[in-house]
């Protein structure tokens, strides 16, 4: 929320702009361990902290780090000779030196989720944060207005959430042992295990950051910066969504195969009825955007398009990829990533390049999201497709009813054209809405 709403009135839409450039490849600094983590998380998944060979990890640790530091190395030596300008070369370099700090702390945080440790791995989040939350106060109450002083704050909390991290993981960092042999079968066996799980993760990633490199290349940097800040008030509304998907895995890893089916119905519904009606607060929220960030009060206008690419990010990242996950469809999920992300290339191309309409290039965000869910949740549920069929009909019409009464008619006639489509919606889905508040009253844990 900081950077979404204070940090683009303290700084200029251009530094806005390289900020968000910043975060944006910090994103995928992520996808350099490739795949190490991901097999670790899915193989691990569900075992207790106090199960794990300490020793063996302890190794996996130290490998990690050095084929971590050498990739980071390679990069930093590339920031130096690439011909671009400064901003754009200090961007790419402290994204490049932060590889080896991201990952580790990923490290960290796959072991306290994948056992799970959900408390710590939230305070690992929660104390980085608050440090930067400190830095950013005090840099604009000192008046700095530079964005690099912003991605050094960023870049201080993750170094202090990394070292609670290793703390947390104490007995793994100060084993007695260290089984580098054993360490580096076991490294073996994850990337194998996990790259398609990579794979599937980067082209998940890549669907949304191609269209926006694609902006980023055909239209300036303040453009960027505006269609960033309305993609980042979307995100905003999945981060308690994502939470909820941290606890999921660990759980469902845990629990009897056969009440999997059960779980989801009940998970589906929890899900789709709330996100869905709180697409009503669209227009309030621009409202309240735009008159504290008049500067950006114009881009706005596409949160009526953006708006809905939560339901879909949500509902893919919450429910359809943790089942994936728990069931190891790993491969499916790759496949239907990766097509996704070709249409996306495609897309791209003619929308930035052909025909150079950023109406169409934001609009086609929400379209690749929803064509993925569908595939996805399609494909899980293979056997018995008749069961979600008729949900995906009435929440894709429902999608296509908000986009056209907020972009079209917009204002208060819009919101209200929504919610008699919404109310009608929640009329045809009273027996499962009626089902989920007996659940929740049943089961209050």
């Amino acid at each position: 929320m900081l950077v979404t709403f204070i940090v683009p009135k303290a700084i200029s839409v251009e530094d806005y702009g390289f900020f968000q450039l910043y975060l944006f490849y910090a994103s995928y600094v992520g996808f350099f361990h490739f795949g190490w983590m991901d097999g670790l998380f899915l193989r691990y998944g569900g075992v207790y902290y106090e199960d794990l060979d300490k020793s063996l990890f302890k190794g996996e640790l130290i490998l990690f780090f050095i084929f971590e530091a050498f990739l980071s190395a390679i990069l930093c030596a590339c920031a130096c000779i690439i011909n671009t300008d400064i901003n754009n070369k200090f961007v790419f370099g402290i994204t490049a030196a932060s590889i080896v700090l991201i990952n580790v702390r990923v490290f960290f945080m796959d072991i306290l989720q994948c056992t799970g440790r959900i408390k710590e791995y939230s305070i690992l989040n929660v104390v980085g944060r608050i440090l930067y939350i400190c830095l950013v106060i005090l840099l604009i109450q000192f008046g700095y207005r530079r964005f690099y002083v912003y991605v050094i704050a960023d870049i201080c909390g993750r170094i202090v959430s990394t070292a609670y991290g290793a703390f947390k993981c104490k007995k793994i960092v100060c084993a007695d042992k260290c089984e580098y042999h054993l360490a580096l079968n076991e490294s073996k066996e994850n990337i194998k295990v996990g790259i398609k799980l990579l794979f599937a993760t980067i082209a998940s990633s890549l669907i949304i950051g191609v269209v926006r490199l694609g902006i980023n290349s055909a239209w300036d940097i303040t453009t960027f910066a505006k269609v960033s800040l309305t993609l980042s008030i979307s995100n905003l509304l999945m981060v308690f969504v994502r939470a909820v998907a941290l606890v999921l895995f660990p759980t469902l890893r845990r629990i009897d195969a056969g009440k999997l089916d059960q779980v989801y119905d009940i998970m589906r519904s929890a899900i789709m009825i709330p996100l869905l009606g709180m697409l009503v607060f669209y227009y309030p929220i621009r409202i309240i955007v735009g008159t504290w960030l008049p500067q950006y009060a114009e881009s706005l206008k596409y949160m009526a398009l953006l708006f809905p690419m939560c339901i879909y990010e949500s509902k893919m990242s919450m429910l359809i990829e943790t089942y994936m996950k728990v069931l190891r469809k790993e491969h499916e999920l790759m496949v239907i990533n990766v097509l996704t992300l070709v249409l996306s290339l495609f897309v791209t191309g003619i929308s930035c390049y052909v025909i150079r309409s950023l109406d169409i290039a934001v609009s086609s965000i929400v379209l690749l999201l929803a064509f993925r869910c569908v595939c996805s949740e399609l494909i899980l549920m293979r056997s018995d497709t008749s069961r979600v069929r008729k949900d995906i009909v009435f929440e894709l019409s429902l999608t296509l009813v908000f986009i056209a009464s907020s972009w079209f008619v917009g204002g208060i006639n819009g919101t209200i054209i929504y919610l008699i489509a919404y109310i009608l919606y929640i009329i045809q889905k009273r027996n499962d809405f009626a089902r989920l508040i007996y659940t929740i009253k049943k089961h209050p844990s």
